[in-house]
Formats: C-alpha cells, sequence, structure tokens
C-alpha cells in the first residue's frame, strides 16, 4: 500500500473510532428501558418540573425588562462592564422584593420561601449563606451560569449576554491576529503530561508585527481571548486596565486545599495573573511571533507556574466579601505532579495568523463597543443562563402543569390520603364529593383503560389548611401554575384538586404513561405497596437511591458546564446500561446458572434435576448389568469375549459402576470449579487494576468489589464517553440538527443499532441455550460414563466430555478476557492524556464482549442442529430489518433530511470563502474550486426555492398563529353544527312533516324560551335551524314564511291563529342561518332579507339575550325592514322588484306604514325609473304587474300608455319615410308597419308583421 494511501486511513481512523463509539452508546442506551429502573428522562435532561420553571423564569425576564430596568447606556468595553452599567441598581423595579411570582419549591436548586424574587434574584441567582432552603440556584443547578458574567466571564460570554439583552456591536474590525497558547508539562516519577492554554491574539498588520487596528494606540479593540480550547488550570487573559497579556490561574476546584467553607458556602475562586507582560503600546511594530517567543522563555525560565498560588473571596454574615481563609494549592499540587515546567518550543509553535472578520470564531470574542437597540432576545438570556433550554412551541404544557399541580398536593398539603370506608368507582361521584381521578387498566376488559374516582379523606387533605406553608402568603396557599393561562398563582389544596380533576387523562397518559396519575391508586399501594407506580405516591420521600441519583445528576450538571445536557445523560445511560445488561443478562448467562447449582446441591427427590438423572442413572445401571451378565456367560461358556479382554474389561466396568452413580456429585463440583475458577481470575484483574501489586481481593459469588459489570462501565465511562469525542459527537450532531439534515444521520446510526440490538438478543438466545444443554450434559452424564467403560463407545464419551468441557470453560475464558481488557485499559487511561490512545482503552475494554457470540458458538461445537436453527431465525430477522431498512431509506422523509443536511453542509463550505477576493479565489486548488461551484449552485437552487415558499410560508403561520387556529377551531365547530342541522332536517323529511306544521313547531320552540344549559340551549338553536330550512324548501313553505315574518303571527291550515314570543337570541339564530343559506330568495323576497338582516344581532349567539319579547317585535322589524329596503333602493332594483316586495311596498305607503322620507325617496325612485322607460318603452314589457303599478303610483306617469306609442320619421321636405309602433308585452301576435317595401318585427311577444316600406326597427 503506498504511503499516501496509508495517511490517508490514518487520517480517518479517530473518526470512524468516534462514529463507532456513538454507535455503540446507541447500542448501549437501547437496552436500557429493558432493565433499568423507571427514571424518566427528558429531552435535553430537564424535567417537566424543570421546564415549567424555566418557562416561568422567562416570562420573568419579561416583565422586568419591561419594567425599565435596564439603564440602556452604551458599553464602551465588552470586556469591563458593571453590574451598574447594564441594570438600574436603585430603582425598586430592580431591588423590590415580590416582582417576579415562582411556583413554590418546585424544580432543581428552587426552594426560595417565599415564592417570588427581585428582579435583581432573578438575574443574579439568590441564596442564603446560612440557609440552603432558601435559595434560588436553578441555573447552576441545570449546569448553567448563576450570573452575568460580570466578573468572571469570557469576552465571548460577555458579548453574548449583551446581545442577548439587545446590544448591538457598532466596531467593526476585519483585521488578521497573530494568536498563540501557552504549553506546559506536568511531571511526577512515571508521568509526564502535557497540556495546552486557551489561545490569546493581538492584532497584526500585513507583515505581522503589532500594530493598533485603528488610531495610534493598542486598544481592548486588538487583542482577543479565543477559549475554543482551553485548559481548566491555567489560562491566557488580557487586563484592559495595563493593557498586558497574562498567564493566569483559572478557578479550578483543584487549587483548594480543602473545600474552605464561609458560612456553608465554599472558596468563589478568582482569576488570578501570575505572570503579565509589558503594556502592549510598547510593543507596536515589534513582530508579533517575537513577542510571544520571548514571553513564553520568560515564563519557562522563571519557573512562573511553579510558584504562584491563585486568589479568592467568601462571604461573611452579612453578605459582603472577603479574602478566603483556606491556603490555596499550588499548581503542581494541584494537579498531584512534582514540578510543573512550561515549554516554550510547543508555545512557539501554537503561534498563527488568523482572521476576524464577522461570522469567525475571534470576531465572537472580540472586545467590542456596544448600543441599546431595544430588542431583547430572551431564548438567548434563558440559553445563556441554562444551555440545555430549548424554547417551547406552545408555552407551558399541560402535561407541565400537571406535574406541578401533583407536586403540591402531595408534597406541599400532603393531601393524598386513603378512605378505606370507600374503594375507587368508575362512577363519577357526585358534585361536592372528595375525590381523585385515576386511569388505570380495566380489571374486567384486558387492553382497555378506565377513570378511577378514588375518594379522599377528608382531614388529611385539609390537614396544611391552618398553617403557613409559604412565607408572606395567606394560611394555606402556595404558588402554582394557572390552569387558565401561564401565569403564577396562589392557590389552595381545593383548588389544586380541582385542577388535577379536570385534567384529560385519556390524552396526558397516552403522551406520559409516567405520570402518577396514569398508574396506581392510593387503595392498590394499599394492597401491594410493591405494585407499578405506587413508589411516585410518595413524593419527595421516595427512595433515597432516586434522590441519588438526581443528586448524581445535577453534580454532573454542574461540573460539565454548557456540555452538561450532552454528557451527562450519555454518561449515566452507559453506566447504567452496562450494570443492568450484565446484572440481568449476560453475567448470569455465561455463568452456569444458580438454578443449576442449586439442583446439584439438592441430590435428592425435591430437584427435579437430580430426578432426571436418577432416570438415566438406573438406565446405565441396566446396562451396567447386561454387560456384567455378558461378562460371566463369556467366562462360562467361552463365547464371546476372550480371557484377556475380559481382564482388561472388568476392571473399567467395576470401576465406572461406582462412578456413574456418584456423576451428578461429579457434575456439581466441575460446575462449581468454573464458577471458582471464573470468579478468582475476575478477581484478580481487578484488585490488580486497583493495586499495581497485584494482591487478590476477596472473593465473592457476584460480580465482585466493583464487578465486571461496573468495571466496564467504568472503563467505558473513561475513555468511551472522553470530553472530546463527546465534543466531537455533539458538533457533528449540532451541524446536522441546525442544517435540517438530522433524520438523514440519525436513521442509518439507528439502522446499525437495531441491528446490533437484535444480534445482542440472539447472542443472548444462545447464551440461554447454553444453559440449557448443561443440564442436558449433566442428566444424562450417567450413560456418557457407561460409553467410557463400553468396548467401541469411548470415543462417544470423550466426545461427550469435549462438549462439557467447552461449556464450562466459557466463564472462566471470558473473565479472563473482560478482566484483562478492563485492567489494560484502566492503565492506559490513567498514564495517558492523548485522545486516541484513550478510545483505543475504552475499545480494550469492552472488546470482549463482541466476542461473547463466537465464544458461545464454539462453546456449542457440537449441538450443530440448535446453533443453526437460532443463526437461521437471525438470517429471517436480519433480512426483515434490512428490507424495512430499505423502504425507510428511500422514502421522501429521509430523501428530504439528505438533502437538507448536504445542503447545511454546502453552505458551510462557501461561508469559508465568503470574504475572498477575486484573485484568492483564483488560487485555490482544482479541487476546492470545483467543490466551491458544487456548493454554490447548491445554494442557488435552495434560494428559488425559498423564493417560491415565502407565499406558502406566509399562510402556514397565519395558519398556526392563535388567530389561525382559533378561526379553524371556530370552522371546525361551524361544520359541525352544520352537519347535525342537516340531520335533524333529515329526520324532519323522513317523518314526511308538512311546512304548516314545522312552522307550528319553530313558533312553539320561540316560545318555550332558553334554560341555563348552554348545550340545551345549543341544541335547541340548531332544531330551530333545520326548521326553518325545512319550511323554506318548498314555495308553499316560503309564502307562509313571509306572511309569518309580517304579522308576527301564522294562521294554520285550519285558520288557526298560532302565535309566541320570541327572544333576541332565537330571532338571531333564525336571521343568520337564513342569510347564510337563502340568498337566493332575496331577489324574491327583498323584504323579507332586510328583515333577517336586522335581526341578525351583534356578538356570539351564546351572549345575546334570551328574555322572551312579544310577537310584535318581528311585525315591527317588518316595518323597519320596508323603510330600508326603500331607502336603499335605486331605479334599476325598483324596475326589478319581486311582485311580492313590489305589492307589499306599495300596501305600506298606502296604510302610511313607512315614513314621509321613505315615501318621498321612492317617488324619486319611481320618477327616475319612469324616464328610463320613456327613453326605452320596450323595458315595460319586462316589468311585473305590480313592480309598473308601483312606478305608475308614485311617479305620475302611466306606463300603459308607454306600451302603445307611434313614431314617424319625415325628410327635409315632409315627406314620411318611415313608421314605427312599439305595443305592450302582451303574449299575442303583434304587427310591425313599416314604410316603403321593408318589413318590420312585431313589438313584445308577437310575431314577425309585414308592412311596406323600408322596414320597421325592431322594439
Amino acid at each position: 500500500m503506498s504511503k499516501v494511501k496509508q495517511t490517508k486511513i490514518k487520517s480517518k481512523l479517530p473518526v470512524i473510532l468516534v462514529t463507532l463509539v456513538i454507535i455503540f452508546s446507541i447500542v448501549i442506551s437501547s437496552f436500557i428501558s429493558i432493565f433499568q429502573s423507571s427514571r424518566k428522562t427528558y429531552a435535553e435532561g430537564l424535567s417537566p418540573a424543570d421546564t415549567l420553571l424555566l418557562g416561568v423564569v422567562k416570562e420573568g425576564f419579561k416583565k422586568c425588562i419591561n419594567s425599565g430596568i435596564l439603564t440602556k447606556n452604551a458599553v464602551n468595553s465588552s470586556d469591563n462592564y458593571k453590574e451598574g452599567d447594564i441594570f438600574m441598581k436603585s430603582s425598586s423595579a430592580y431591588k423590590d422584593d415580590g416582582t417576579v411570582l415562582l411556583p413554590f419549591k418546585y424544580g432543581t436548586a428552587n426552594t426560595v420561601k417565599d415564592g417570588n424574587l427581585s428582579c435583581r434574584q432573578l438575574f443574579n441567582s439568590y441564596f442564603m449563606h446560612a440557609d440552603h432552603n432558601n435559595e434560588f440556584q436553578t441555573y447552576t443547578g441545570l449546569g448553567g451560569k448563576g450570573t452575568p458574567p460580570f466578573e468572571n466571564g469570557t469576552v465571548e460570554e460577555k458579548n453574548k449576554f449583551l446581545e442577548a439583552l439587545g446590544y448591538v456591536a457598532t466596531t467593526k474590525n476585519d483585521s488578521r491576529m497573530a494568536c498563540a497558547a501557552l504549553t506546559y508539562s506536568a511531571t511526577s516519577a512515571s508521568t509526564n503530561i502535557k497540556r495546552t492554554t486557551n489561545k490569546i491574539c493581538i492584532n497584526t498588520d500585513a507583515d505581522g508585527n503589532i500594530a493598533p487596528s485603528e488610531g495610534n494606540k493598542i486598544t481592548y479593540k486588538d487583542v482577543v481571548v479565543d477559549n475554543s480550547s482551553s485548559d481548566e488550570y491555567v489560562g491566557m487573559t488580557y487586563d484592559s486596565s495595563n493593557n498586558n497579556i497574562n498567564v493566569s490561574f483559572m478557578p479550578a476546584t483543584g487549587f483548594e486545599e480543602a473545600p474552605t467553607s464561609m458560612f456553608g458556602r465554599n472558596c468563589n475562586l478568582e482569576i488570578t495573573s501570575v505572570y503579565g507582560s509589558q503594556n502592549l503600546n510598547t510593543l507596536i511594530g515589534q513582530n508579533a511571533r517575537s513577542f510571544f517567543s520571548s514571553f513564553f522563555n520568560t515564563v519557562e525560565s522563571n519557573r512562573i507556574l511553579n510558584e504562584g498560588r491563585i486568589g479568592g473571596y467568601g462571604y461573611d454574615n452579612y453578605g459582603g466579601t472577603k479574602p478566603c481563609s483556606g491556603r490555596m494549592k499550588t499548581l503542581p499540587e494541584a494537579l498531584g505532579v512534582a514540578t510543573i515546567a512550561a515549554n516554550a518550543d510547543l508555545s512557539d509553535k501554537t503561534v498563527l495568523r488568523q482572521g476576524t472578520g464577522d461570522g469567525t470564531r475571534l470576531n465572537d470574542s472580540l472586545v467590542k463597543k456596544y448600543e441599546y437597540t431595544g430588542t431583547p432576545d430572551y431564548d438567548k438570556i434563558m440559553q445563556y443562563y441554562v444551555p440545555a433550554y430549548t424554547n417551547p412551541s406552545t408555552g407551558i404544557t399541560q402535561r407541565e402543569k400537571a406535574y406541578n399541580w401533583y407536586h403540591i398536593l402531595t408534597n406541599n398539603f400532603q393531601g393524598i390520603s386513603v378512605d378505606e370506608n370507600t374503594k375507587c368507582s368508575t362512577q363519577k361521584p357526585e358534585r361536592g364529593a372528595t375525590y381523585l381521578t385515576y386511569l388505570k387498566d380495566s380489571e374486567t376488559e384486558p387492553g382497555k383503560q378506565t377513570l378511577q374516582y378514588c375518594p379522599l379523606d377528608e382531614p388529611t387533605l385539609n390537614l396544611k389548611a391552618g398553617e403557613q406553608l409559604m412565607d408572606k402568603a395567606p394560611t394555606g396557599k402556595v404558588n402554582g401554575i394557572n390552569m387558565f393561562s401561564d401565569n403564577i398563582s396562589q392557590m389552595d389544596v381545593r383548588t389544586v384538586l380541582n385542577y388535577l380533576n379536570a385534567i384529560d387523562l385519556l390524552t396526558l397518559c397516552a403522551a406520559d404513561s409516567s405520570f402518577p396519575l396514569c398508574q396506581a391508586t392510593p387503595i392498590d399501594c394499599k394492597e401491594d405497596p410493591n405494585k407499578k407506580g405506587c413508589k411516585e405516591l410518595a413524593g419527595d420521600n421516595a427512595s433515597e437511591e432516586e434522590d441519588g441519583a438526581k443528586g448524581e445528576m445535577s453534580a454532573c450538571f454542574q461540573n460539565a458546564g454548557a456540555l452538561g445536557w450532552m454528557i451527562c445523560p450519555l454518561m449515566y445511560t452507559l453506566r447504567d446500561a452496562a450494570q443492568g445488561i450484565f446484572n440481568e443478562f449476560v453475567e448470569p448467562l455465561i455463568r452456569v446458572d444458580k438454578s443449576i447449582v442449586t439442583n446439584l446441591a439438592q441430590n435428592n427427590d425435591s430437584s427435579a434435576m437430580y430426578k432426571a438423572w436418577s432416570l438415566f442413572r438406573n438406565m446405565a445401571n441396566i446396562i451396567f448389568v447386561i454387560a456384567l451378565l455378558f461378562v460371566i456367560f463369556s467366562q462360562v461358556t467361552g463365547f464371546g469375549i476372550d480371557n484377556y479382554g475380559i481382564k482388561r474389561l472388568l476392571p473399567k466396568l467395576i470401576v465406572t459402576a461406582i462412578i456413574v452413580n456418584f456423576s451428578y456429585i461429579i457434575c456439581g463440583i466441575v460446575v462449581d470449579l468454573s464458577n471458582l475458577i471464573g470468579n478468582s481470575v475476575r478477581d484478580i484483574f481487578e484488585n490488580a487494576s486497583k493495586d499495581p501489586t497485584f494482591t487478590a481481593g476477596k472473593g465473592s459469588d457476584g460480580l465482585g468489589a466493583f464487578g465486571v459489570a461496573t468495571g466496564v462501565a467504568t472503563g467505558v465511562a473513561a475513555a468511551v464517553t472522553s470530553v472530546v469525542a463527546l465534543v466531537t459527537a455533539g458538533a457533528a450532531l449540532h451541524t446536522a440538527a441546525t442544517s435540517g439534515g438530522l433524520l438523514a444521520l440519525i436513521l442509518p446510526v439507528l439502522g446499525l443499532a437495531a441491528s446490533a440490538f437484535m444480534a445482542g438478543f440472539f447472542a443472548l438466545l444462545m447464551l440461554g441455550a447454553r444453559q440449557a444443554i448443561i443440564i442436558i450434559m449433566i442428566v444424562t452424564s450417567p450413560i456418557a460414563f457407561v460409553l467410557y467403560a463400553l468396548p467401541n463407545t469411548n470415543a462417544l464419551f470423550k466426545k461427550w466430555v469435549s462438549l462439557f468441557r467447552g461449556l464450562l470453560l466459557l466463564y472462566p475464558v471470558y473473565c479472563f478476557m473482560v478482566g484483562g481488557g478492563f485492567m489494560a485499559a484502566k492503565l492506559i487511561v490513567k498514564d495517558s492524556t492523548s485522545v486516541f490512545i484513550q478510545l483505543i482503552a475504552g475499545f480494550i475494554s469492552i472488546a470482549p464482549y463482541f466476542a461473547v457470540p463466537s465464544m458461545t458458538r464454539n462453546a456449542l461445537k457440537g449441538f450443530d442442529a440448535a446453533v443453526n436453527g437460532i443463526a437461521k431465525l437471525q438470517n429471517r430477522v436480519n433480512g426483515g430489518m434490512q428490507f424495512a431498512g430499505k423502504k425507510i431509506m428511500n422514502s421522501e422523509t429521509v430523501k428530504a433530511s439528505a438533502g437538507n443536511y448536504e445542503f447545511g453542509k454546502q453552505s458551510k463550505f462557501a461561508k469559508k470563502y465568503d470574504g475572498y477576493t477575486q484573485e484568492q479565489l483564483a488560487q485555490l486548488s482544482p479541487g476546492k474550486r470545483r467543490r466551491l461551484m458544487n456548493a454554490l449552485g447548491t445554494i442557488g437552487k435552495d434560494a428559488q426555492q425559498a423564493a417560491t415558499i415565502g407565499a406558502a410560508m406566509s399562510q402556514f403561520k397565519f395558519n398556526t398563529s392563535d388567530e389561525g387556529k382559533a378561526r379553524a377551531g371556530a370552522m371546525a365547530i361551524t361544520a359541525e353544527d352544520e352537519n347535525q342541522v342537516k340531520a335533524h332536517q333529515s329526520d324532519l323529511i323522513d317523518k314526511n312533516m308538512s311546512y304548516d306544521e314545522a312552522l307550528k313547531n319553530l313558533i312553539k320552540m320561540q316560545n318555550e324560551g332558553y334554560g341555563e344549559n348552554e348545550e340545551e340551549n345549543h341544541q335547541r338553536d340548531l332544531k330551530m335551524r333545520a326548521y326553518q330550512r325545512h319550511i323554506l324548501s318548498t314555495k308553499d313553505g316560503q309564502k307562509a314564511y313571509e306572511k309569518y315574518l309580517k304579522e308576527g303571527q301564522y294562521e294554520d291550515s285550519n285558520n288557526n291563529i298560532v302565535t309566541g314570543s320570541t327572544s333576541e337570541r332565537s330571532r338571531a339564530v333564525l336571521a343568520r342561518d337564513y342569510m347564510s343559506n337563502n340568498s337566493g330568495l332575496k331577489d324574491k323576497y327583498g323584504v323579507t332579507y332586510q328583515q333577517m338582516q336586522s335581526m341578525q344581532g351583534s356578538g356570539s349567539i351564546n351572549t345575546l339575550r334570551t328574555s322572551a319579547d312579544s310577537s310584535s317585535v318581528i311585525k315591527n322589524a317588518r316595518t323597519n325592514a320596508v323603510d330600508k329596503f326603500v331607502g336603499t333602493m335605486d331605479s334599476k332594483d325598483i324596475r326589478e322588484i319581486s311582485k311580492y316586495d313590489a305589492e307589499e311596498v306599495d300596501k305600506a305607503i298606502e296604510g302610511g306604514m313607512v315614513t314621509q322620507e321613505t315615501k318621498d325617496k321612492l317617488e324619486g325612485v319611481a320618477r327616475d325609473a319612469a324616464r328610463v322607460l320613456e327613453n326605452d318603452p320596450t323595458q315595460v314589457g319586462e316589468l311585473n304587474d305590480a313592480a309598473r303599478k308601483l312606478i305608475t303610483n308614485h311617479s305620475g306617469t302611466d306606463l300603459n300608455n308607454l306600451g302603445n306609442r307611434v313614431m314617424e320619421v319625415r325628410d327635409t321636405n315632409g315627406q314620411l319615410i318611415q313608421t314605427m309602433r312599439w305595443a305592450k308585452n302582451d303574449p299575442i301576435n303583434g304587427n310591425g308597419n313599416g314604410g316603403g317595401n321593408g318589413n318590420g318585427n312585431g313589438g313584445g311577444n308577437g310575431g314577425n308583421g309585414n308592412g311596406s316600406g323600408n322596414g320597421g326597427p325592431t322594439p
């Protein structure tokens, strides 16, 4: 293989190894649900209590900032601002207590006794130095930062905090800097560990000389502290007050001589400079590389790192600070080594020049000037304090609220109790009963869940009602999340109980089956305390193990910092998974099972295995008897076996006969030796890994002092979960997630994980088969020993011995491999800091696990049928998984995800060359140019998609907004109502109900009015709408409805007057339905349309008045409708008016039922219509009689005379040229007269007429 290929393979090897680490972690995690205790793991390591608390905190930030606590002053130097520069420290809005309400003692490190904070306490955390039970330390408890970055924050953190508050940088720096890091060695008698600090960068000119970016002095703008990689103990820092670069000790807890307590709090360590350069202004023009070389040589030659000590401060009784009283360790003491030496040569090699343009890592760490714009980003504020925080899309969920209410009921009020006199029931109790609702599996219908209403003991429920549970609050009340909003309010035990009983448990339990009300009831737990879910009923008084696990995880979050959300769950999952696998599955199956050993110890009929062995022993004894008889027969007769043969066979028969009867005990001894040897080998390696003298510790029958499982988990945690590997994995996942390609990255890994899971399952199946075969070998041992004695069967005995030995040696060999691998891995990890070597050590520690399947197959040689059967089943399962995998990977969703991932990768690559000039781009290698063109092409296609997707996204945003969702909900309700109305109408049709009966029923329903039950009222509305539609479905029904609306009463078919009261709501229901579904009747019944429009009412139906009005209201509405109908009429409308409307308008005017203004308006409209008709008399024939009469009566023009008119056309000499006649639009033949020799057409609907002349025009 060429050196180039070898180099490529070596360069890819770390990536391959890290990928394998991730795959192995997922495989291990897939086992965790089988054997790990039921501890709910939430996204980003946050519980429902923490997500609710953080949601409340976010609202608190909004409230505080909106109250005007920010100074909004410009920040001239982002590396050196104080609390007073940002916040108005003296304002009451900032310092007064009670501004932000918190859920009472709920969530991580929230134990505030009065349930509220000031804005200062919210931004800076809160604790009482002598009382840990009254503090707000949630941010640090969740692995974040407890305070703003005023004191010890990096420049990058300070910049991000300002930007989150709404500040914008006003300074730009697009130059090149020289960056360097200090490398030092920590040396002891047996180790020499090299460590490297963070980088510090200084601005340079084109020649690499130190130079200001603007002006003639080096300022904070010219220096960057890059903490992208750093050392825990030593760092490179910049002091803006002295304008110099420093080597400083960082606040690592290892520097403390002991946890120096100051009134219950550890000492707060400070960044402490141990060596500083001269003022940077004196270095202007000096080569940056030369400066760093001289700087590092001075640190090395003066042994700076060996002598200095870190500083710190603590709190006194009054909240003030003073220096810590405890002696701090030197750096060698902190690292546990003899000496520390700075390495100037290696430090010189770290010097590089880097750009500082926007988007670069250095730009984020530049000291800048900021101004306030007034647009805080509250999600960024939250992520500064708690990196694990993610912005929820729906606010505080009902699930989170439910956990809070249950916490209050169980822990604050201790109100859950058992009323032993009454059992839980599936019947909901009557109003006023005291109960709590649970959802549990039905006892009569398997697979179905039912609601259980469990009575609570009244005295226990009210036990805390008279106590002051929360400082400064009324007795019996604490802070909790409100049911109807995301606000915190004070509530008593009854309120909390009502909230819990109002939960939709079916929906909640489907989403989260671990919620306590979804598991066991108090009655169930009284009968069986070990039943699933009973542990949760104990609230905070649950097992100490659970508290310990929470404490471990909390401590991990605090120590791991910003990466805690990723490191801690993975690390503890790996540990618990390994322990669970080996405790529950692997170790019991590799060892000879305890039940077998127990049976071997019971050599009597109480053991089923002994009984089976006895059967085969008896068979063996019969064979012996037959063999001895044959020997005697041969001796007596001389037939068969000769004397020599008898002399050889007889001793073997006698000895074997004895052994056969002791074969059960012999097998028991061999089995015990197998377990004993395995345990001893394991203990030797286990103790050797703890003590290099290789002194063996105490034996055990289990897993030893730490055990194989714990040892392996330790090795995995030390090597596999090393910080570098996790950061690499996290970076890969982050890149995929931000590019939208997470699915394309995760699914192949999940496929591999599923394959690994199935491989593990079949390996366990094979181990189980081995246990069964061991039992068979023990039971059949008498026959095997008989075969040893009989002629020509010795080979079969040897085969039995070989198989039995292979089965029993599996455990000792396995212990040797696991113990040796663990010891080697632990020693390697202890003595090496190389990430690559640590990864190798991790694989050494886990390699024996992967050898278990092949070792088991080798042990089962000779039982090929069983092994092949399992292998066939495994192949079929693998084939099915491959088929499913192909279907999934070829789906559109995965393809889209892969495209997103590719786009994100190409965008990231193209961004690297964003600031390049044309000349720089031309100098790129051909490969990079082709890749850049490909990336730009991909981005261009995406831009085209973005241009077309904008409109669709705008519609999507509306649909998903509160307004859109509300509209969708209303539309859904309207659609359902419409379905019910149609169903009611269908029932009326099926009953063949006449319009007459339907109208009487409609009037009756209005007269009956509404009750207090809104649902019954709503159903009444739907039925009235159905009756109205049924009436209007026929012409006779329409006419009858018209009469009812005119008079407010109805004369039925029997000449009986039907009348009744009505209400604003009933009229609105009928009017709105009429307007929505009868637009076709507007031209025919225009007055009715106006009447219905006026009766629609305003607002939602259920808010309208339901009190009774007399039927005259409908009649009065009709009169007003006539007025409005005429008032909106023009000449065209009156010409097109229906005969029903024309008759009603004419009658209303004659009867004096309209205003004079309406009458004047009608006369004006009628005159305008008459003029139009005079100009075109042909239109008169299109009017109905009632319209013609209405216009004639109120215009002063007789339209009947306009229908018979003659027009003569003469020339200048007075000679008649043409005669035209218009006739009324009567259904008879008309005659057209024309002068000359032409033909004229008859007017109206008449036929053609003949005439003389040149022809008549078409009328």
